[in-house]
């Protein structure tokens, strides 16, 4: 099942476009893997950085080794079995795909791959013609399958020449020619003027029959001859596949190597390409289980994509997280959520070993990353809207007595307010007191309990003093309400002293075409309720 976290950050709609060429390659990349040692993590990202610095060079062969990559298929590695022609024309084209590029590595780029090549006599054994597309079982000269072969062309010569002696006496007798073609149809009332020593009938249609040719008995003892000869090509084949596999096997251990080193090849050089085309930088990390989270210009690259599709304008994330807990506030279309999906989008990306679009993201190496809250629905499956938040808060609770980032997105929003704080208070003074968790909370719910280990923060939210100043008083035309919110809202978030006390909802409201009367009733009783 997919981590609800990994979803919720759209991390793989991102990676999409990172293409690894090998079929182990892509199942890498499909794993999803999230790696939470710290050492291997630092070798993924270091042969990333390697890879990127290899593609800059112009002596650095990389669309050829991206074309043997395509070329290099998947081979069974049981290594105990007899294979058939078509497994072992397989291992032939693996090795041979596997050898170029080996061949186009230079050796430093080798050497950091562990990419070793002791499988030059195994391929040469395999393609003794050197053809990397074909598979052909060779006989050695003098070999019982030599000499099979050798009979069965002699004996196919002679089935030729018999063929073409009788066709030729069949024209000059009947005027039937069988030179080109294995039978004619005749009218069914001239078949008597044909010998049954000549011509065999059958049987076509109501007027017509088929006319093939008779041979004679010698050429049905060659044919005789040549089936068991054909047989024992057979039997010899079957044991030089069975020879060539047992080559095969013991070379396994080299062979799994070689399947691992193919693979470092195939999803380095991708992450190193998708690292150069999308600008992106290499993640820093804390070995401090409270180390501060900090990201710098960082890009949530599915928001950003369908904004510039859309003609809209994309703010870069800028926080630095030091507390254990933070709590983010803003109006509904403020961003925060798209706060908590650019933390989780990067982490995930980080502890995939891949680069990240941001000037810099400085974090820590969890052990998960878990997400509750936001949930939809109608109750079909038997839990209201806060069930379903609590369900999903149960689940990811456990992950929280270790290392573990945890977004929260309006947790509690479906109850009532005065219990609602009351639970995220409690769920955040919890939390705060737990080393190496980092819980970040968005929530519209003002006066959550701030523990020692609890820092707030806001999204800076509508601008309305440059909004009116653009307008200037004017009602802003329906097709353009989105375009306004967005052109005037400030996604940045910044820490919050709790001296701000403005929403932005009655003035996303009114952009959205709320009727003014409802409006102006809901400013007079918010005035009310503050004096």
């Amino acid at each position: 099942m997919t981590n609800p976290a990994r979803i919720f950050s759209r991390v793989d709609e991102f990676l999409r476009s990172c293409n690894p060429l090998t079929p182990y390659g892509r199942d890498l990349k499909d794993g999803a893997e999230f790696i939470t040692d710290a050492e291997r993590l630092d070798r993924e990202l270091a042969l990333t950085g390697f890879f990127i610095a290899l593609l800059k060079s112009p002596a650095f062969a990389g669309d050829k080794i991206r074309w043997h990559l395509k070329r290099v298929p998947r081979i069974e590695t049981d290594f105990s079995c007899v294979y058939d022609s078509a497994g072992v024309f397989e291992i032939k084209k693996f090795l041979y795909n596997a050898s170029c590029v080996h061949g186009l590595l230079p050796a430093e780029a080798r050497e950091e791959l562990d990419f070793d090549w002791p499988l030059g006599e195994l391929l040469g054994l395999l393609s003794p013609d050197g053809e990397a597309e074909s598979f052909y079982i060779a006989a050695d000269p003098g070999s019982e399958l030599a000499l099979l072969r050798a009979n069965i062309e002699k004996l196919d010569a002679r089935i030729a020449a018999l063929k073409a002696k009788r066709c030729r006496l069949l024209m000059k007798k009947y005027g039937l020619d069988f030179s080109a073609r294995q039978f004619v149809v005749l009218d069914a009332e001239k078949a008597g003027a044909y010998s049954e020593n000549d011509i065999f009938f059958e049987p076509h249609d109501s007027a017509s029959v088929i006319a093939k040719p008779v041979f004679g008995h010698e050429y049905g003892e060659f044919l005789s001859e040549r089936e068991k000869l054909a047989l024992a090509e057979r039997c010899a084949v079957a044991e030089k596949l069975r020879e060539l596999s047992r080559a095969i096997n013991q070379n396994g251990p080299a062979l799994s190597a070689a399947v691992r080193a193919v693979e470092r090849t195939d999803v380095f050089l991708a992450k190193a390409l998708f690292a150069l085309e999308n600008n992106l930088v290499r993640p820093e990390f804390s070995c401090d289980p409270d180390a501060p989270v900090t990201l710098e210009n960082g890009e949530f690259s599915p928001l950003k994509n369908r904004l510039a599709e859309e003609g809209l304008k994309y703010t870069p994330l800028n926080c630095e997280f030091k507390k254990r807990v933070a709590l983010i506030y803003g109006s509904n279309m403020g961003g925060k959520t798209v706060a908590l999906q650019t933390v989780a989008f990067f982490q995930f990306l980080a502890q995939g070993g891949f680069f990240v679009p941001a000037g810099r993201f400085k974090t820590r190496i969890f052990d998960a990353v878990r997400f509750a809250g936001g949930s939809e629905g109608d109750g079909a499956d038997g839990l209201s809207g806060f069930g379903r938040e609590v369900s999903a808060f149960n689940e990811a609770y456990p992950a929280c007595f270790k290392t573990t980032l945890l977004l929260m997105d309006e947790f509690a929003r479906t109850t009532n307010s005065v219990e609602a704080r009351a639970l995220l208070s409690a769920i955040t003074g919890t939390l705060a007191e737990r080393q190496g968790v980092l819980t970040l909370l968005a929530t519209h719910f003002a006066d959550i309990a701030r523990h020692g280990q609890a820092a707030a923060w806001r999204m800076r939210g509508f601008d309305a003093r440059a909004f009116d100043k653009y307008f200037g008083g004017c009602a802003v035309p329906p097709a353009e309400r989105l375009r306004a919110i967005n052109r005037f809202m400030r996604y940045e978030l910044i820490a919050d002293d709790g001296s701000h006390k403005g929403s932005d909802a009655l003035s996303v409201a009114r952009i959205l075409g709320l009727d003014a009367g409802i409006i102006d009733l809901a400013e007079r009783e918010l005035d009310s309720r503050q004096s």
